[in-house]
């Protein structure tokens, strides 16, 4: 029996689907025989998956988009044109590696409290690096991302398109501003974490964040946090444009769809 088949049944009872079959193919075949030959196939009286059609739409709509944009990119990088990748992330003293070489009952010690929250605003491209950084104390805000652009745009070399994700504070006017013909801004589609290379500088650092977390139980002003995490990201400096050089392969899996 086809998928099809069963979706379009799949409202019926085993009574009715026997009516069914028979009313079609003139076959008489009674509830308990058509069950044994659904368990033979694999077919179960189950809870289904549900996609709703609204939702279907929207997935179908974003992926779209995000194929676009990355059909966008390609085109820019196989011309030479720069690329500069901006995204944030936040860190507090409470994040910690999800899994650990212990005992089952062992239990690490852990500030009482996670302290103050520091946010990364970065930017890397395939032709410099690691372009720019700056530690904000708490969430990245417009003034703070507006400084950011601000030192941004002086540090990039020649023309740039400068990608970012949808955070309102990269939509304010302030921010707008400082963008020209010259350093253009652009934005990735809603849920395209996987468009955006810096991600993965963000993985490693948050790696290294966590296990000094482990190291460290006591707590850090803000000061020393910022000053380690300072460290930390300028240990990954030298990786960063590898990491956007290797961006070709997750536009690859964009255009073919698995994104989304």
């Amino acid at each position: 029996m086809s998928t099809k088949l069963l979706k379009e049944w799949a409202h019926l009872s085993l009574a009715q689907r026997s009516m069914k079959l028979e009313q079609m193919f003139g076959v008489k075949v009674c509830g308990e025989l058509l069950a044994h030959y659904y368990k033979r196939n694999g077919i179960n009286y189950i809870k289904p998956q549900y996609a709703y059609l609204r939702k279907q739409a929207q997935r179908e709509e974003l992926t779209k988009h995000q194929q676009e944009v990355s059909l966008e990119l390609a085109q820019h990088i196989s011309q030479g044109q720069q690329i500069v990748y901006v995204d944030e992330s936040s860190f507090h003293q409470w994040l910690v590696p999800s899994r650990a070489w212990v005992r089952r009952d062992t239990v690490l010690d852990m500030p009482s409290s996670r302290g103050s929250s520091v946010t990364i605003i970065g930017a890397i491209s395939e032709r410099a690096g690691l372009v720019h950084y700056k530690i904000v104390s708490g969430n990245n805000n417009a003034q703070e991302f507006k400084v950011f652009v601000q030192e941004l745009v002086q540090k990039v070399r020649g023309d740039a398109l400068v990608y970012m994700d949808n955070y309102t504070v990269h939509h304010s006017k302030v921010v707008k501003d400082f963008f020209n013909d010259r350093i253009q801004q652009r934005f990735f589609p809603p849920y395209s974490c996987a468009l955006n290379p810096i991600e993965k500088l963000w993985m490693l650092v948050k790696g290294r964040w966590k296990r000094l977390m482990l190291e460290r139980p006591d707590a850090m002003t803000e000061e020393e946090m910022v000053r380690e995490l300072s460290e930390i990201i300028e240990s990954f400096k030298d990786q960063c444009r590898g990491l956007a050089n290797c961006h070709y392969q997750h536009i690859v899996r964009s255009l073919r769809g698995v994104f989304v």
